[in-house]
């Protein structure tokens, strides 16, 4: 057989049809941190994508159909009675209704909706839920000292960079780590009252950005660096702004407790 040129872009139409049957979850296990897997018929087959043909998986999940450990016939009974429907709502860090679940980022804790922002582009945030009682929308850019992105998250979908960089997940915990076997990003998805990032090594616009369990430090293109630790209530945890300068706890109207 030749292989297919289809598109691996699903329509957002065609993509919101398959969240709402899924219950915007896993199938399988629940996670609202989701990738949409191809299974009837898989990719390598398909001409179209259809929502009756693919469904919604975790990153461990997906894993393991790949890998042969869950089959194809309990990916199509999974699909039939997704976890979220079966069970009322998904599971892990993603509630529901809320905006605002604090966000730990090595020794900061942000409680906010926009967790990072560069000028007007939100680096990490949430968005409200599709529907009434749906998960809330995670959203994150995560890059490399390069500035190249490794992984985004858009509305709780992964998409991961996988031809430079080494992504594990394992149990609640995933891993990017780079060529040099540096962790770059170490996040823990199944924190219960906040999302854990105990690892980040990351530079966006020149802006340096480290966390790890003793540290959250920013560093600006023009030399102001903060380390902080504790807790962040506000509006914009951290504001980035192409002059070069950052705002620290700041409103939408650039008023801040820090500025650099």
């Amino acid at each position: 057989m030749k292989p297919h040129k289809l598109s691996r872009y699903i329509p957002p139409k065609v993509k919101f049809q398959i969240r709402s049957h899924c219950g915007f979850g896993c199938v399988i296990c629940g996670c609202s941190i989701i990738q949409y897997h191809h299974f009837n018929p898989p990719f390598s087959e398909a001409l179209k994508h259809e929502a009756k043909g693919i469904t919604l998986l975790c990153g461990t999940c997906h894993d393991r159909v790949h890998k042969g450990i869950i089959n194809k016939e309990e990916v199509f009974s999974a699909n039939t009675k997704p976890y979220c429907k079966t069970k009322g709502n998904g599971r892990d860090f993603l509630f529901t209704g809320d905006i605002s679940i604090p966000v730990q980022i090595g020794s900061s804790k942000i409680h906010s909706s926009t967790i990072l922002m560069y000028d007007n582009k939100v680096i990490i945030g949430f968005n409200r839920p599709e529907k009434n009682n749906g998960p809330i929308r995670f959203n994150a850019i995560f890059t490399d000292s390069n500035s190249n992105i490794i992984l985004q998250i858009i509305n709780n979908e992964w998409i991961v960079r996988e031809d430079c960089y080494d992504l594990q997940v394992i149990k609640s915990i995933l891993k990017i780590i780079d060529n040099k076997k540096a962790v770059l990003l170490e996040m823990d998805l199944a924190v219960k009252n906040s999302i854990q990032i105990k690892k980040l090594l990351m530079t966006y616009k020149s802006f340096n950005i480290n966390a790890d369990n003793k540290n959250f430090s920013v560093k600006t293109p023009l030399g102001g660096s903060i380390n902080h630790i504790g807790s962040n209530y506000s509006e914009i945890g951290v504001w980035m702004k192409s002059d070069g300068h950052a705002l620290i706890a700041s409103n939408s109207n650039g008023i801040a407790a820090i500025q650099l």
